[in-house]
């Protein structure tokens, strides 16, 4: 079982941690951490939470399935770079996903040779450097809005720019650019999928037994799958969380909207800080 050794303190944090003050142990001793992703995924964050003394449950609550291609969107690759000034990539599954389908129609980065890239986020920026890319513009808000910001305040101001994207992501990229008179080609290339309350269900239990302190969220997908999963009682089970934590203001807003309150956002979503924090 994926929980078996997982949980096995049944003190609240707040006794933990006075405790841990008096004790000297690390901040966050005994702290249960449920992170929904895959333990492969979730491993940078599993080790900067090991070293602060919690122990953690990786377990993904969405699925990310490639789009099938169709003669439009090898259409659009194959007219790469075209008169495209720009390539905004929000996420790392856009910048794989994006390599992917270059990769099956048989081009690499070299067919965007002479677009500028933006990208979200440094994960995002990684993911590209993987790809032998760099980033002409990592803003410093890591967001869709503020990436349509820092492209529309910069001194290269696009014209047309080419969106990979998820197939049911959200619209504030494109909408933000496509109001300011930017022309943009949007490409599907995967969506993503919650995966079902049968799949979730040690999760679910975890939660409604209150075997969960901290509960981290990485997307508003992953918002949407677990609520689903745990059905009516999902603000009362999440509410009895001690800690809920959102890596950035757009997973954190998702959360809002199914009523719940949020206790960290990280001011970057990088891994680290956001562990600071909750520790904090």
């Amino acid at each position: 079982s994926i929980m078996r050794g997982f949980f096995y303190s049944h003190q609240n944090i707040g006794t933990r941690n006075h405790r841990a003050g008096q004790s000297r142990v690390k901040p966050l001793a005994h702290a249960r951490v449920l992170l929904l992703r895959t333990r492969e995924q979730a491993r940078p964050v599993t080790a900067l939470l090991s070293a602060l003394g919690a122990t953690t449950l990786a377990s993904p609550a969405t699925r990310i399935v490639p789009l099938l291609s169709t003669p439009a969107r090898r259409a659009a690759l194959a007219a790469l770079p075209g008169d495209h000034d720009w390539v905004a990539l929000a996420s790392v599954h856009a910048v794989e996903h994006l390599f992917a389908a270059l990769a099956a129609d048989g081009r690499d980065a070299r067919a965007l040779a002479g677009c500028r890239i933006a990208v979200v986020g440094h994960e995002t920026h990684r993911a590209l450097e993987r790809e032998g890319l760099g980033a002409d513009l990592v803003p410093d808000v890591h967001s869709a809005a503020g990436l349509a910001a820092a492209l529309l305040a910069g001194a290269h101001r696009p014209r047309h720019v080419l969106l990979p994207r998820a197939e049911d992501g959200r619209p504030e990229l494109e909408d933000a650019l496509v109001n300011s008179g930017v022309r943009v080609t949007s490409l599907p290339l995967y969506r993503t999928e919650g995966r079902s309350a049968a799949e979730l269900a040690e999760v679910c239990t975890a939660l409604r037994e209150r075997r969960v302190d901290i509960a981290l969220f990485f997307a508003p997908s992953q918002v949407k799958a677990l609520c689903a999963a745990l059905g009516a009682d999902a603000s009362a089970e999440l509410s009895a969380v001690p800690v809920l934590a959102a890596l950035g203001p757009t997973t954190a807003n998702a959360l809002r909207d199914f009523g719940l309150r949020v206790d960290v956002v990280p001011s970057s979503p990088a891994p680290s800080l956001l562990c600071t924090n909750i520790a904090e």
